[in-house]
């Protein structure tokens, strides 16, 4: 899935419509990709992450990248995936770790 979100970040065309419903998204790297897609974009007006097994910490990223960022947004699906408390793991305090460094 990396690799994926890696090549629409890089691709230099227009960008209107994003679905990434029922894949894996549940990894902050990709994450910070996706943000980076939503700001470079400039004319992405539909983007659907619903199913991605995104956590309640990814999706606050998303919203606050979607803050500054939101230009032609007109809609944002991010359906079936948990608003539930997560516990607290190694690799939680990884990836704050990791965002604290960018």
């Amino acid at each position: 899935m990396q690799s994926i979100v890696e090549c629409i970040l890089k691709e230099a065309y227009v960008l209107q419509k994003l679905t990434l419903c029922k894949v894996n998204l549940n990894d902050f790297k990709i994450i910070n990709m996706l943000c980076e897609i939503i700001k470079s974009k400039e004319f992405l007006i539909y983007l659907d992450l619903s199913w991605a097994k995104l956590a309640p910490r990814h999706m606050v990223r998303i919203a606050a990248e979607l803050k500054e960022n939101y230009k032609l947004m007109r809609s944002l699906n991010l359906s079936y995936n948990s608003l539930a408390p997560e516990p607290f793991s190694k690799r939680d305090a990884e990836e704050k770790t990791e965002n604290a460094d960018q």
